[in-house]
């Protein structure tokens, strides 16, 4: 449903005095990539983990399911690594830092500390 002409207007105000009030985060916003979140490539990171976690949950218990169980962990562990790889190479391209090289950062020097 599109919106009447007053609502445009004051949607066109609240955009303007955003601008006004902050810039760079105005800029941040209007320069943003899909998201995180964004892309077949997470859904299904996320989907195999789950089904990973299914499996192992499903078969570790129940005698001669270990193998499975072991099976369901590997997925989980694969698709983890590949929503990780998404995330490090979704990039914000205004300043050419990847989103997620944050977390993988992190990860890398507790990583190196604890080692």
């Amino acid at each position: 449903m599109p919106l009447n002409d007053h609502e445009q207007k004051i949607l066109d105000e609240i955009e303007a005095q955003f601008y006004r009030q902050d810039p760079k985060l105005a800029d941040r916003v209007r320069n943003a990539s899909v998201g995180i979140f964004g892309g077949a490539s997470m859904v299904w990171s996320i989907i195999g983990f789950v089904i990973g976690l299914g499996i192992m949950i499903f078969f570790f218990p129940q005698s001669g399911g270990t193998p499975l169980a072991v099976l369901g962990f590997v997925i989980m562990v694969g698709s983890a690594w590949a929503g990780l790889r998404r995330l490090d190479r979704s990039g914000d391209s205004s300043n050419g830092r990847s989103l997620g090289s944050g977390v993988i950062s992190r990860l890398r020097s507790k990583w190196q500390r604890d080692a």
